[in-house]
């Protein structure tokens, strides 16, 4: 309990005050590939399916039908009218994605964190971690000791399970 777990400096981190402003920062550096400088945690998340309920054909959101919430493409119209992103390329639609899906933040800024984004979701009591900002420094600390071969779970919001479908794909 109390350990820091890592501590992220600017310098790794992937970060815009504006979401639009990511979602291009991301895409750039999916276009540069290896000779990028984030090339070790983008390539990390190349395996990485994200799969939400916004991509899906009609025929697959059909099922969805009377679930809640409703608005199940919300982050493509976002992308597509906020940001003027094209989601028939793929650098762009893979950027939103991620962005959606992986990315943290404050009202002050959203970035994309390394070891951050691949830590599982609980919560509840299962929440076993804090964030704390340390100037310019984002750190991850422990709020209750975890046994040999437990998890480290940080919590993607008390949301319902819809919210967490659409916006993480996961239930």
């Amino acid at each position: 309990e109390g350990e820091r777990l890592f501590t992220l400096t600017p310098a790794v981190q992937i970060c815009d005050t504006d979401m639009c402003g990511l979602v291009g920062k991301v895409r750039d550096e999916l276009v540069k590939g290896e000779e990028s400088f984030y090339w070790p945690y983008i390539s990390a998340m190349e395996d990485h399916l994200v799969d939400l309920p916004s991509i899906w054909n009609e025929h697959e959101r059909s099922l969805l039908a009377g679930l809640q919430p409703t608005d199940w493409q919300r982050h493509l119209v976002w992308y597509e009218h906020n940001c003027e992103g094209d989601v028939n390329d793929a650098h762009h639609l893979r950027a939103m994605l991620l962005v959606v899906a992986r990315s943290n933040g404050n009202d002050n800024q959203s970035c994309m964190s390394p070891f951050y984004d691949s830590l599982n979701h609980a919560n509840g009591n299962l929440v076993n971690t804090v964030n704390n900002k340390n100037g310019e420094n984002f750190e991850k600390y422990l709020t209750q000791p975890i046994p040999a071969g437990g998890q480290v779970f940080n919590s993607f919001g008390d949301s319902d399970v819809g919210r967490l479908f659409r916006d993480y794909g996961f239930i």
